[in-house]
């Protein structure tokens, strides 16, 4: 992949994975309102989807945007100073923001 073709799909799937979160807040929100007793129902994410079909065209990349989205992020939400750092082929790489998943994905993976 170009790295133009690996910046749009990291863009495009973290757009979705907040477009997600947005869903499933106003959801909670309203379900919390009309049913304070009852458990909160978890919506589809689009997200989920679109990392299958980046799966299809590339697991690897599909791999680290997962990770990024549902690892990192429930590691960053419990300490936000935590430094994520991952190995790979024997070189360390941060991985704490979107920038450092795009700077990684396009340096190991760029034809």
């Amino acid at each position: 992949m170009t790295p133009e073709q690996i910046t749009k799909i990291v863009d495009t799937i973290i757009k979705m994975r907040q477009k997600d979160q947005e869903s499933q807040n106003a959801s909670n929100a309203f379900h919390i309102a009309l049913y304070p007793d009852d458990h909160n129902p978890i919506l589809i994410w689009f997200t989920d989807y679109a990392l299958k079909i980046v799966n299809i065209v590339h697991p690897d990349i599909a791999g680290w945007l997962s990770y990024f989205i549902y690892e990192v992020d429930t590691l960053k939400h419990y300490d936000p100073d935590y430094d994520v750092v991952i190995k790979q082929d024997c070189k360390d790489w941060k991985l704490n923001t979107v920038e450092d998943l795009k700077t990684f994905l396009i340096s190991e993976y760029t034809l």
